[in-house]
């Protein structure tokens, strides 16, 4: 899916170098035009991405269900991602994208 991503979602997330509020995009591959465009719609200067595995939960309201710990959000509609294994499955490959100097 290199065409055009799709904005999901404005989320708070962790991953190994980087933890904060990002955007996630779907798809992988995505285009140095792609990036550069939704970079620039969101007022991110230097953005930074990384490709992840992750499976998409769209409509959440207790997520201490999935993982065991929940979230601030916990009892309100919401939604959640939870990584998976690398795969060749589009629905789980997402991008995330942040300000760098972050």
């Amino acid at each position: 899916m290199t065409a055009v991503a799709q904005r999901v979602h404005l989320a708070w997330v962790t991953l190994e170098d980087f933890s904060g509020h990002a955007l996630i995009l779907r798809g992988h591959a995505l285009s140095a035009e792609t990036i550069a465009k939704v970079a620039a719609e969101e007022h991110i200067t230097r953005p930074k991405t990384v490709e992840v595995f992750w499976n998409e939960h769209p409509r959440v309201k207790w997520c201490e269900r999935i993982d065991g710990f929940g979230c601030d959000e916990n009892g309100d509609w919401h939604r959640h991602w939870s990584a998976v294994k690398p795969n060749a499955n589009e629905s789980t490959h997402f991008t995330v994208m942040w300000e760098a100097d972050r």
